[in-house]
């Protein structure tokens, strides 16, 4: 069997016979965030009870449905994500890779908005932002990130404008990035942070400092592992974990003008 013969029979066989009885089999529970009840969100795409997903979707839709205004709001999404789970939200994509008819292939420094967004989203998208490949090798500059941030803020966000953008902590380190959304108050007025409980992909939010030592003890790990490979920098290092895996924590950044 080819390569892709086996991609497409994986896919198949994952979506369309797997997923939908599992997600039937999932228990239906709940996490907090804020002192409110939210359900995990279980979807087929993504496979959402193994990772991030399963909090991240919830809270953005709330995060909407809280502060869409329904006669003129506009909202951008940077990063193609949503559109896999709800297509019933009338809003602006852009996405640097993936193709879609709703998408337009920008990258977020590229637009520019006459009639800027009342409402901005991302979901895990940020941290690949400072991602370059270059001459056959792989760079990582995080203060492509910050710049981004900063454009967001200042040229694409309406004057009492939101934004949420959410950034996974591991199975990739990014180093610098991590220290910079947990120090910065020039751009993010609020944030949260979640941890990942276990195996069965509960969540808990947890505060900074905890944080703080998560991303610490994923350092070390990676450090001592002769397997990772440290790529070459700009201004940040970046940790490649050879085995797959899911976040060990969850960082949700607002941004308001």
């Amino acid at each position: 069997m080819t390569v892709l013969l086996k991609k497409v029979f994986n896919y198949i066989f994952w979506n369309y016979v797997v997923s939908p009885f599992l997600i039937l089999l999932l228990p239906k529970k709940n996490f907090l965030f804020n002192g409110k009840q939210y359900k995990y969100f279980y979807h087929k795409y993504n496979r959402t009870w193994q990772n991030e997903r399963a909090i991240e979707i919830p809270l953005i839709v709330e995060f909407i449905n809280e502060n869409y205004k329904k006669n003129s709001g506009k909202i951008l999404e940077i990063g193609n994500v949503l559109s896999h789970y709800y297509k019933n939200f009338k809003k602006t994509t852009i996405d640097k890779y993936e193709k879609d008819e709703n998408v337009l292939n920008l990258d977020i420094l590229e637009l520019y908005a006459i009639d800027k967004f009342d409402l901005i989203i991302s979901i895990s998208t940020f941290e690949h932002i400072g991602e370059i490949f270059k001459d056959d090798n792989f760079y990582y500059d995080y203060s492509k990130v910050i710049y981004a941030i900063k454009h967001l803020k200042e040229n694409l966000l309406e004057i009492d404008g939101k934004a949420l953008i959410t950034i996974p902590i591991g199975p990739i380190v990014y180093k610098d990035l991590y220290d910079y959304i947990l120090d910065d108050s020039t751009y993010f007025r609020q944030k949260y942070y979640f941890k990942c409980l276990n195996k069965r992909n509960e969540w808990l939010q947890i505060g900074k400092i905890e944080t703080k030592k998560i991303i610490l003890d994923i350092k070390k790990q990676y450090n001592k592992k002769s397997e990772i490979k440290i790529i070459n920098k700009v201004n940040s290092g970046y940790w490649i974990n050879p085995v797959r895996g899911k976040a060990r924590a969850l960082f949700i950044g607002i941004i308001s003008n």
